[in-house]
């Protein structure tokens, strides 16, 4: 039997690349990008917790805010954010 799990998005290399470099991920969110299945285009799927995603979540907003990302990777985290809240980018919560 397959596993549940709440939530999924895919991403594509660049993305998830940029999660790679994010360092000191909190437990959940470090094993969901860890397990990441591959897609057939190149692109990565994860999958995982509500949990999980708020910790990847928080832990993508920290890498942000405190300017630890990379400036190359700053587009890509913020498009993952936006894959795991949109209601929050109507709001402009992504806008730097």
């Amino acid at each position: 039997m397959a596993a549940k799990y709440d939530f999924e998005i895919d991403l594509s290399e660049k993305e998830y690349s940029a999660l790679m470099d994010i360092r000191g991920l909190k437990s959940d969110a470090h094993m969901m990008v860890m397990c990441a299945g591959t897609l057939a285009n190149g692109g990565w799927r994860l999958q995982g917790s509500h949990d999980a995603f708020d910790d990847l979540l928080s832990d993508i907003w920290v890498e942000i805010e405190e300017g630890l990302a990379p400036k190359k990777n700053l587009p890509a985290l913020r498009r993952i954010a936006k894959y795991i809240t949109p209601e929050d980018s109507e709001e402009g919560c992504y806008e730097f």
